[in-house]
């Protein structure tokens, strides 16, 4: 009857147990983060259930051809990314999802997301999903507390994205309208000067562009995309992440004349905001090479 008693409540158990003094901190400017190494964690949880496993879900990732390349440990929605892991104890399975952040708690966009963060996500997401057997639950009690003044900001600039989202196609249709009437008036002026000028000075300026300055060599946006991203590694190896999202929503703005979005996205740009990347991919080289 008390081995029963003892399988019933291994959640009590495992909720008994003082880990204060396994416990971690890092130090954030703005935060300031507790948690239990996923290494103590899983010694713990094992010495009381040698019967305990893991597993870190996986997805299949495949080329444009369809073939397989292989599973990647991590998901993401183009935007973002997030880890999924499920740990089993006494015959229970609990499933923890997790971003992929940075310590500061904010998600890291999807093309500057490394195999470092993701591991750190895998192992982070571990610990947690044995905290929902009862191991250090109540070092997340505050997880659910109310949103803070900061919080609050971060959120309602979220919906604004969203919002400013649904209008992203209006401002490419301006803009490709700005395009086409610049390069309608540059037509004009060139066939005007067909008839006063000499034919030989003709011939010159109509070999000049007449449309907005494009970049015929990046005929596979995702190319574009994904070279955008690896520079996107580089600037946050080197301490300038904050830096390339400034640069993101200056070209944005600089580009449509619009006040660009707090977190414009690269991956997720659609294929009318080629000229926005090829004007981000060239500002962000130069920023690369100095």
């Amino acid at each position: 009857m008390e081995k029963r008693e003892q399988e019933m409540n291994y959640f009590e158990l495992l909720n008994k147990i003082d880990v204060s003094d396994k416990l971690e901190k890092i130090e954030t400017k703005t935060s300031s983060l507790t948690y239990l190494s996923w290494a103590w964690a899983w010694m713990l949880v094992k010495t009381k259930f040698p019967d305990t496993t893991y597993k870190v879900y996986e997805r299949e990732v495949f080329d444009k051809e369809g073939r397989l390349l292989g599973p990647v440990p991590y998901f993401t929605d183009g935007v973002t990314g997030w880890v999924k892991t499920g740990v089993t104890v006494n015959g229970i399975e609990h499933i923890e999802w997790l971003p992929i952040m940075t310590n500061n708690h904010r998600s890291i966009i999807f093309e500057a997301i490394t195999s470092v963060d993701v591991n750190t996500a895998v192992q982070r997401c571990l610990t947690k999903a044995i905290a929902r057997h009862g191991l250090g639950l109540y070092i997340y009690a505050g997880e659910d507390l109310p949103l803070d003044e900061e919080d609050k900001k971060i959120n309602e600039e979220l919906m604004q994205q969203m919002k400013q989202a649904s209008l992203m196609n209006d401002v490419k249709v301006l803009v490709n309208e700005n395009i086409n009437e610049k390069s309608v008036e540059e037509k004009v002026e060139v066939k005007t000067t067909k008839e006063e000028k000499p034919v030989k000075k003709v011939e010159k300026q109509e070999n000049k562009p007449v449309s907005a300055p494009t970049n015929d060599t990046w005929s596979d946006i995702m190319e574009l995309k994904k070279a955008i991203g690896a520079l996107a590694k580089v600037m946050k190896q080197n301490g300038q992440y904050d830096l390339y999202l400034t640069i993101i929503r200056d070209v944005y703005t600089q580009v449509t004349g619009k006040e660009a979005p707090k977190d414009y996205k690269v991956m997720a740009a659609p294929d009318e905001d080629k000229q926005i990347l090829i004007a981000i991919y060239d500002r962000l080289q130069k920023e690369s090479v100095k």
